[in-house]
């Protein structure tokens, strides 16, 4: 078995299964049946590392909500969810461009599931890797998907998530970190991301609020937008998604937080985040080759 949470951070706050949780070294033992009997809302869920947190939850006993735009799939997706052992299975379809939409999948969530144990935002807008092309309407799209619905959902979802104690997870990226280039409209998307819930985490700390946040930055994935979108530029093997969709649930079920300052939490592969350590520290000291022509790719940027 991997352990991929070496320094993981505790809350603070008092976890109502601790007896379930054991010291292993630096880190935190994560037991499946922490999950048996929680209710999960998954966004993204289609395909990808939300369709497999979907299936993860499933095996672990878990009431899912699942949401993506493509109706058929989800049906699909919560069909094998039972198979699975589901306690539930639940999907609402349509676009998270449409901050109502947003809004009505937490509702959904407490009529169907009757409250809701942690909410997991996964959802991204499709975008483009390559020079920013000047659309601001793209870019204006892209925070409506990517940030201002993580925004609406986390508002609906708080009352009931301070009711049961329960958990945030937001799916990021390392372009959220770090300014890649050929990334620029998603890249903000993801700073975004972490400034909202950072603050966020620290005002509900001070509100001594019993709801914890967990920021995930992933770096290459293999889902097949991803492949689809950086397979020829990224020179490295991309982490499985199974295993980061794993790590992803873990981080959310033992209340952990991202943090430079005392271990950055990786939802990939021990190779992957030792790549991403070293794509920061050359950030400023491995600057690109003279920019190729425009509409290729610049290869010589990437280890």
């Amino acid at each position: 078995m991997l352990y991929y949470f070496l320094i993981l951070q505790w809350d603070g706050s008092v976890e109502k299964d601790f007896h379930s949780l054991c010291r292993i070294g630096l880190g935190l033992l994560f037991l499946f049946q922490m999950l048996k009997g929680k209710r999960v809302i998954v966004t993204g869920a289609s395909t990808g590392i939300g369709e497999q947190m979907a299936y993860h939850l499933a095996r672990m006993g878990a009431h899912v909500l699942v949401t993506a735009r493509t109706e058929a799939r989800l049906q699909k997706v919560i069909t094998r969810c039972l198979e699975l052992g589901a306690a539930s299975a639940q999907y609402v379809s349509g676009s998270m461009e449409d901050e109502a939409f947003a809004e009505h999948v937490v509702k959904e969530a407490e009529v169907v599931l009757g409250g809701l144990d942690m909410l997991i935002l996964n959802h991204v807008g499709n975008s483009y890797f390559n020079y920013f092309d000047g659309d601001v309407g793209h870019v204006q799209k892209l925070l409506k998907i990517n940030f201002l619905s993580y925004v609406a959902m986390t508002v609906s979802a708080l009352p009931r998530l301070k009711d049961s104690g329960g958990s945030i997870v937001v799916v990021s990226s390392m372009a959220g970190k770090v300014g890649f280039p050929f990334t620029a409209p998603y890249s903000a998307t993801k700073f975004a991301l972490d400034g909202f819930f950072s603050s966020l985490r620290q005002e509900l700390a001070i509100q001594k609020a019993d709801v914890s946040i967990t920021l995930c930055i992933l770096g290459f994935i293999d889902t097949e937008s991803a492949m689809k979108a950086a397979s020829d530029v990224v020179l490295v093997p991309p982490a499985p998604k199974e295993e980061c969709a794993l790590e992803i649930i873990k981080g959310g079920a033992l209340r952990t937080r991202q943090g430079w300052d005392k271990g950055v939490q990786f939802c990939a592969s021990r190779k992957l985040a030792t790549l991403s350590m070293s794509l920061l520290s050359l950030q400023d000291t491995n600057p690109c080759t003279p920019a190729p022509a425009a509409g290729s790719m610049a290869k010589s940027c990437w280890p």
